[in-house]
């Protein structure tokens, strides 16, 4: 991002500023709207397009970023790439509404529909059709054209490096375990016939008494399977993943997993890797989406109103907003229960987020802003071991355990601030 206009001041990033060259805010925008070609009275004109349907802020994102990439294999050059984005987007604020649009483009034609565009999703979000989307693989790897609930995202270019990273080892053509579900996100979702939780600790319900720990993987919440490739899970060339001690997925394998688990999320199990066929596949990295907007409404009208059931002048509740996420086609999900307490249904909905939003950057800021960071040190994953008769036991076991400080709750104030303003304290604890 190289410059944001914010009414009814000009505002840059000191990290921009210095990128810029420019000594103070508004030398740096000024530099910013030379290189963009575009003058303040353009940016004031785009600006009132965006608050037309009643805003009440808005902000301008000018980007002109450069990203070259060389893929090695065997210390060889196996892929280039180049990369340019240029353009700007809005973002518009009504109440606790907000709006974004981006466009490819500078020019005032594209500025006034991005500014527009942003404007509309406040006025008319529930004519737009966003919805739930019920095939979730076209969530996560398709483009913008036929994915109803993808708000923002941005889309790579044909390639197959997440899958690289990310593939199984073991399977032919495997990757090399980048990222490693936890038992504890694994633990998070739920019974699908029951709606119950499978931990007895959940603190919202009690533990479904059905679930098997031997056998963990039976009948959970489907966006499990879409997430986590379990041991037993099948992968592409119709191979098994095999976590349990031995197989061809697990430990003492080098680079195995060292949870048990193998991320599926993002990563396009159609890609093939194998060296006489390699193939490329695009990407879509969700930004927001809506059902997100659904889980931050009904976490900010409970919050609100503490009744899980309010709407008065609202168009849904809390509870019927959650219950849309979960009774999408595919999903299925009980609705969550008419007989939580308030404090029972928001660790619930907490938990909701955690399922629905894994992977999309949002958990490490919400156990910030929840202030429970410090509960969530402890890492787990399982053991597994293939017996005789060719079945398996689970062992849940400590993996890491992380060190979390209240200081950590903010960020320290980098010492070159300090050095500019004297007066200005060091946050607690740093």
């Amino acid at each position: 991002m190289l410059g944001s206009l914010a009414v009814p001041s000009l505002a840059m990033p000191a990290s921009v500023r210095g990128a810029l060259g420019g000594a103070d805010n508004q030398s740096a925008v000024a530099s910013a709207m030379v290189h963009f070609g575009v003058t303040e009275a353009d940016l004031k004109k785009v600006m009132a397009a965006a608050l037309e349907k009643g805003g009440d802020y808005a902000d301008l994102y000018f980007e002109h970023t450069f990203n070259n990439s060389v893929v090695l294999m065997d210390g060889k050059v196996n892929n280039c790439g180049a990369n340019i984005d240029f353009g700007m987007g809005v973002r518009v604020l009504a109440g606790d509404q907000t709006g974004y649009a981006y466009v490819e483009g500078v020019t005032m034609e594209e500025m006034l529909r991005a500014a527009r565009a942003a404007a509309d999703v406040i006025e008319k979000a529930w004519d737009f059709g966003y919805m739930p989307l019920p095939d979730l693989w076209s969530l996560w790897n398709n483009n913008y054209s036929n994915n109803n609930e993808l708000i923002f995202g941005v889309m790579q270019r044909e390639d197959n490096w997440f899958e690289r990273v990310n593939f199984p080892i073991g399977i032919e053509g495997g990757g090399n375990t980048g990222h490693c579900p936890t038992e504890n996100l694994v633990e998070s979702y739920e019974m699908q016939a029951s709606g119950l939780p499978v931990a007895p600790d959940a603190g919202y319900e009690h533990m479904d008494p059905s679930y098997d720990s031997q056998n963990p993987y039976e009948g959970r919440d489907p966006r499990m399977y879409e997430l986590v490739a379990q041991n037993g899970a099948w992968w592409v060339y119709d191979e098994q993943v095999e976590c349990w001690y031995g197989g061809r997925s697990g430990k003492p394998q080098k680079n195995a997993t060292v949870t048990g688990y193998y991320l599926r999320k993002y990563v396009d199990g159609s890609t093939s890797l194998k060296s006489e066929f390699v193939t490329s596949k695009r990407h879509v990295w969700n930004i927001m989406r809506y059902s997100e907007i659904l889980l931050n409404f009904a976490e900010a009208m409970v919050e609100a109103y503490g009744d899980p059931n309010y709407k008065d002048g609202y168009p849904m509740s809390a509870k019927e907003a959650v219950d849309i996420v979960r009774s999408r086609v595919h999903v299925d999900m009980p609705p969550f229960p008419n007989n939580l307490t308030l404090n029972e249904f928001k660790a619930k909905l907490r938990n909701e987020r955690r399922v629905e939003l894994s992977f999309e950057d949002h958990r490490f800021w919400d156990i910030r802003r929840w202030k429970i960071a410090d509960q969530t040190t402890d890492i787990y994953g399982v053991d597994i071991t293939k017996k005789e008769d060719g079945s398996f036991s689970y062992k849940k076991v400590l993996v890491e355990k992380r060190i979390f400080k209240d200081c950590m709750y903010l960020y320290p104030i980098p010492q070159s601030e300090r050095y500019i303003n004297p007066e200005l304290e060091q946050n607690p604890g740093w």
